[in-house]
């Protein structure tokens, strides 16, 4: 059976989860976006976003920034738009999973039956229908280990572009993904990487400079050098 057999055979199982999960009852949780204290108050994203993302200094910006996009486009119907998002994001962690297991050396059924079993468990679906970051922060990291198995394979810029636009996300999502973090994977990648040195220099430097200037930020407006 060919890999992308699998990759389908693991979307139908994830699509059956869910719409068993569905039937029984479990449902998308949205209300941490009116009561939640990591969210900025829904009226100031949906129509003074970029002036509370500016003064926002107890996390990293990129949360809210996502949140109020769905929110301004979508102000009645967010919860049904969140609850879409991250079913794709289940279905990415799901696939994810798999491709990087086949790439460690586990066996195509082993990798298969273990990341079924993942993908449909209560914890796992638990964290689906939960609007916190949790689920968001998972994604992104696995987007980032494939990104980066992809460029030692292949050397591939696209490859690189990706791994430092997840790592980017993650700054911008989670404050303990600190500015040293990103800094530091930078360093090691571009050390080992001696034949394509330039090209993840460049690649990291967008967004370290994009993380230089919010830290920049806090630090002028609230004497904090931190996200």
């Amino acid at each position: 059976m060919r890999e992308h057999t699998l990759y389908a055979l693991l979307a139908m199982a994830f699509a059956v989860s869910r719409l068993g999960y569905y039937l029984l009852g479990v449902r998308f949780d949205a209300r941490p976006v009116l009561h939640y204290y990591q969210f900025v108050d829904p009226e100031l994203l949906k129509h003074r976003l970029f002036e509370s993302l500016f003064y926002l200094h107890i996390q990293p910006p990129g949360w809210n920034l996502y949140t109020g996009a769905v929110l301004k486009v979508f102000p009645i119907s967010y919860p049904a738009v969140f609850h879409f998002i991250y079913l794709l994001l289940g279905l990415g962690i799901c696939w994810s999973t798999y491709y990087l297991m086949r790439m460690c050396g586990v066996s195509r059924w082993l990798a298969l039956t273990l990341v079924t079993w993942f993908i449909v468990s209560p914890g796992v679906v638990l964290f689906e229908n939960y609007m916190l970051y949790e689920y968001l922060v998972s994604f992104l990291l696995l987007v980032a280990a494939v990104a980066l198995v992809r460029f030692a394979r292949d050397a591939r810029t696209v490859s690189v572009v990706l791994f430092f636009a997840a790592l980017f996300g993650l700054v911008l999502v989670r404050n303990f993904f600190h500015l040293v973090y990103f800094a530091a994977i930078l360093a090691a990648l571009a050390f080992l990487s001696r034949m394509r040195r330039r090209a993840v220099l460049l690649c990291g430097a967008l967004p370290l400079l994009a993380i230089l200037g919010l830290y920049a930020k806090n630090w002028a407006l609230f004497g904090s050098f931190s996200g």
